[in-house]
């Protein structure tokens, strides 16, 4: 059963923005590091945003999920301005080869209605920790630890 009081769909000019990224595998990082964590750092600096999080996904091909809670929706043309302008050189490198903006849908049921946005303020974080330690690590070594049995 779900709390009806709780918004489940958020489309653009709501809240939160939801985009998808479609790259090879191992741009993904380069992306996360270089583009996702220092645009999201410079939103929350300037009030633009309250909290992003990403989702690596392979759903029909390999993408990243970047969902981003602005703190007004007043903000919505600054922030798809901006990342339309990062995203310029992504997609002209063919690093980025497509790019989705859609409809968030939170996941009531799997998260809970009472807690989905306590799971959204975890994802929060722990996107900030998995960019921190990516931006950090050797790629080579990071991909041999994560691969190795």
């Amino acid at each position: 059963m779900t709390d009806h009081s709780i918004q489940r769909d958020f489309i653009i000019g709501d809240d939160w923005l939801y985009y998808k990224f479609f790259c090879g595998h191992n741009a993904s990082n380069k992306i996360i590091t270089e583009f996702l964590k220092p645009i999201s750092e410079e939103f929350i600096s300037s009030g633009m945003i309250n909290e992003w999080f990403f989702i690596r996904y392979n759903d029909p091909s390999y993408h990243i999920r970047y969902r981003i809670k602005l703190s007004s929706p007043k903000y919505i043309g600054q922030v798809i301005i901006k990342l339309n302008n990062y995203l310029k050189k992504y997609l002209s490198n063919e690093i980025v080869w497509n790019v989705e903006l859609d409809t968030y849908k939170r996941e009531l049921e799997r998260y809970g209605s009472n807690t989905m946005e306590i799971s959204e303020k975890i994802f929060y974080i722990d996107s900030k920790i998995i960019s921190d330690f990516i931006e950090n690590s050797d790629s080579e070594l990071l991909y041999q630890k994560v691969f190795s049995g």
